[in-house]
């Protein structure tokens, strides 16, 4: 068994033990994708970390398929052109070629920015998807470890979840989101090859906030190992909507 299929173990220096696939690993911090969650832990916290000669996956998985089936998921899984996960298609509202209630990404207000250039990107270009607005905000110009950081207003305080649309290519980044300094879900692979399109609707629990201005930091973590290494990044839209509603769906 590859050592990328094997559960790591690690305790940390307040007692928790937790088990999982590392799916990210910086000079700070390990990211470990367990059963059930996702879990950040800063490696001045781990006391004692192994890897298992066991895999997360469950005995007897593939005991219901047949001969020909287990050929075929072999096959698929060993093609270098899986499909990437993608979220559902954006609402855009026919009527102004806009999603409703977003935060558009090519006049958000950028707070923060390490390196590079962050502008306006018309995607009038990319016929393989649709952008809010037909634009975007594009960071280029950035390295591993830059941080782009913008504002993203909330008007009332509440337990809402971020709805986020990014663009994918052959030379963007991997990118961990941050909210207010933390991160945000897993690392984000914004490679696609060839074409130029969306993540579509990505959607990420935020959890009790106050009213204001929270911001939303964009941190280049690596690049994938098929892209081309220009670490570039696109927001298309973001928007907040309440912890209670149903994941949104593609308008009419």
């Amino acid at each position: 068994m590859g050592n990328d299929y094997r559960m790591t173990l690690i305790e940390t220096d307040d007692g928790r033990l937790v088990s999982g696939l590392v799916k990210l690993e910086t000079d700070s911090a390990v990211t470990v994708r367990t059963l059930n969650d996702t879990v950040v832990i800063a490696k001045e916290e781990i006391v004692a970390r192994e890897l298992s000669e066991l895999s997360m996956m469950p005995e007897g998985l593939l005991d219901p398929l047949s001969e020909q089936e287990i050929c075929d998921l072999i096959k698929y899984l060993a093609s270098p052109r899986q499909v990437s996960a993608r979220g559902s298609a954006s609402p855009i509202d026919a009527a102004d070629g806009k999603v409703p209630g977003a935060i558009e990404g090519e006049s958000i207000e950028i707070v923060g920015k390490t390196a590079g250039s962050a502008t306006s990107q018309p995607m009038d270009a990319f016929p393989a998807d649709r952008w809010s607005g037909n634009d975007q905000l594009w960071w280029t110009g950035a390295e591993k470890g830059d941080l782009l950081e913008v504002a993203l207003p909330l008007e009332k305080s509440g337990n809402w979840d971020l709805e986020i649309v990014m663009t994918m290519a052959r030379d963007y980044a991997v990118v961990q989101l941050e909210l207010d300094g933390k991160p945000l879900g897993d690392p984000i692979d914004l490679f696609n090859d060839p074409e130029v399109v969306t993540t579509g609707v990505l959607r990420f629990p935020a959890g009790e906030l106050e009213a204001g201005k929270r911001k939303l930091g964009l941190k280049i973590v690596g690049a994938n190992s098929a892209a081309v290494p220009a670490y570039m990044v696109g927001l298309d839209w973001a928007r907040w909507v309440p912890a209670a509603e149903a994941p949104t769906s593609e308008a009419p």
